[in-house]
């Protein structure tokens, strides 16, 4: 983790790295990349790879997600 705020009610699973984000109520499993978000109500699969705006997002394992403007 690094700049970033997580919780409350957060589980981060081994190998997940967030970075640069705010993140409440959500699950974050393993191997998963957050940079950049803010997520609330959020559930991530495994090995996924989130970048960008603030979503409430719900994604499968091995996603690459990716927003823009």
């Amino acid at each position: 983790m690094r700049d970033s705020i997580l919780g409350p009610n957060i589980s981060v699973a081994k190998g997940s790295v967030i970075e640069r984000s705010i993140i409440r109520n959500s699950i974050i499993n393993s191997d998963s990349t957050v940079t950049s978000m803010l997520l609330t109500d959020t559930i991530l699969g495994d090995a996924v790879q989130l970048i960008g705006s603030p979503r409430k997002m719900n994604i499968g394992d091995h996603s690459l997600i990716e927003m823009q403007g």
